[in-house]
């Protein structure tokens, strides 16, 4: 507990440092325009950090969310512009599927996590290429609005739907039992069968929740795109591993924060968003964003052993 918030506190420290330089030196950050978008981007990589993080907490990983995520923007850019409630619907619907294809393979075929996910992301790429091969479709402009709305410069919705998913995924982790089965499978698969929990049903339930959480990722950046995209999600899984490892989620399971993971996503959005203003290529953002995940998780654990 101790180290997960001793975590939690330097990943918040970090992105309290960037807020202030960006505000400082980079014209038009702390734009309420601005504002706005970094929201929905943190609200983005939030929801696909969580969906990493269920599948690590119990000592897998899932390589598919990215792929799963363009392959929901397809899907909006079909069914949302017919039926906005069918639309949600079937994503959802699909991003557990999905994660059920995972879970089958990790809890019941004893498949190697690495090796069904990665299954997972190349069926889910096939389908995401065979509804858009190239980007197009419509998504209702009336929820990029919604979404991107603001009451005196403040991004409401979007503030609400980060502060609700974290309240629902830290109660869910620490006061429900399924939540806390997952911790005990992540921390020690042996000692939790031996009290009595289907370790099998956990790991399988946890890849299904991960794929419902990358799904509603993948609908939110649909809206934020604006149309369907066989490659938008791609960037999305070095962010969901980023932002949950630099968060306090250990890669050997066993322990999660929902708060550092939503400090993980931060830093993510905020170096997207300022190397967007600062004209910077998207190519060679991907390795800032590389060397500053290296920086911040070494700087973590050498504070953390001391």
């Amino acid at each position: 507990m101790i180290r997960k918030v001793s975590r939690s506190i330097i990943i918040w420290s970090v992105d309290f440092v960037f807020v202030l330089i960006a505000t400082l030196f980079i014209p038009y950050f702390a734009s309420y325009e601005n504002f706005a978008n970094v929201a929905v981007r943190l609200l983005i990589i939030f929801l696909v950090a969580l969906a990493q993080s269920s599948a690590i907490v119990v000592g897998g990983a899932d390589l598919s969310v990215g792929s799963n995520m363009s392959v929901m923007t397809g899907i909006a850019s079909y069914l949302l512009i017919v039926n906005p409630i069918l639309g949600i619907a079937v994503i959802l619907l699909a991003g557990a599927a999905l994660g059920a294809f995972n879970g089958f393979g990790v809890s019941k075929l004893n498949i190697h996590p690495f090796i069904v996910t990665l299954c997972a992301f190349l069926i889910a790429q096939g389908l995401a290429l065979t509804l858009r091969p190239i980007p197009g479709g419509e998504i209702p402009r009336a929820l990029y609005t919604s979404l991107y709305s603001t009451y005196y410069g403040i991004p409401v919705l979007s503030i609400i739907l980060l502060l609700t998913f974290l309240f629902m995924f830290v109660f869910f982790i620490e006061r429900t039992s399924l939540g806390r089965s997952l911790l005990a499978v992540g921390g020690n698969e042996k000692v939790a069968q031996d009290f009595g929990v289907n370790t099998a049903r956990v790991k399988f339930l946890a890849y299904v929740l991960s794929g419902v959480l990358a799904a509603l990722a993948g609908f939110f950046l649909g809206v934020r795109i604006g149309c369907g995209s066989p490659n938008v999600g791609e960037t999305f899984l070095l962010y969901s591993f980023g932002a949950a490892v630099a968060g306090g989620t250990y890669l050997t399971g066993g322990v999660t924060s929902p708060v550092g993971t939503l400090g993980g996503a931060l830093l993510f959005a905020l170096i997207d968003d300022i190397l967007w203003l600062a004209q910077v290529s998207p190519y060679l953002s991907l390795v800032v964003q590389g060397i500053m995940l290296a920086v911040v998780v070494g700087i973590s654990e050498v504070v953390l052993r001391r």
